[in-house]
């Protein structure tokens, strides 16, 4: 590649890098990233597996609980949410 060849080539790369800084982020979030919001909240959970093998027969199937919480995260365009589960 000749030398004119590559400075145009980051020329070009420049030029275009700096048409989008420009216009950055939207300022609010689509409609979109309000589709999941029945999910915010915190719930407890009452954990069931399905075991069947012949331990599970011998010592019975564990119980598990645990906590799920989510919250609005990235300033509105997403859910950030955290299971929790527990053998009582």
């Amino acid at each position: 590649m000749s030398l004119s060849r590559l400075s145009m080539f980051f020329v070009v790369l420049l030029w275009s890098s700096v048409g989008f800084a420009q216009q950055g982020p939207p300022s609010s979030p689509p409609a979109e990233a309000k589709q999941f919001d029945f999910l915010i909240g915190q719930w407890e959970l009452d954990v069931k597996p399905k075991i069947n093998s012949l331990i599970a027969m011998v010592h019975g199937t564990p119980k598990l609980v645990g906590t799920w919480k989510a919250t609005r995260a990235f300033d509105g365009f997403g859910i950030d949410d955290e299971v929790h589960i527990i053998d009582s």
